[in-house]
């Protein structure tokens, strides 16, 4: 089975460190699925654009992914409110 690397984006690594313990815990375990399958059941291009979101509880993942070099790219986590503005 091939595996993904999965890398944060400073702002991403900055929204993770932020997140209360249990979501932290709830995003991690929505982190480690995309190592294993960058496109889950769950996960959702975001219009306009070439990345893709993931649920986890009321937060989102936004990523891309880089399959020349298995790579996925965190580039932001938030709120589902707040975090479709950045884009």
């Amino acid at each position: 089975m091939t595996r993904y690397t999965v890398e944060f984006s400073r702002a991403a690594e900055k929204a993770l460190a932020q997140l209360q313990p249990q979501m932290r815990r709830r995003v991690d375990g929505a982190i480690q699925v995309l190592s294993i399958d960058p496109y889950p059941p769950n996960s959702r291009p975001v219009k306009g654009t070439n990345t893709f979101r993931l649920r986890a509880g009321d937060y989102r993942i936004v990523y891309r992914v880089d399959h020349g070099v298995l790579t996925v790219i965190i580039f932001d986590i938030g709120h589902r409110r707040n975090i479709y503005r950045k884009f």
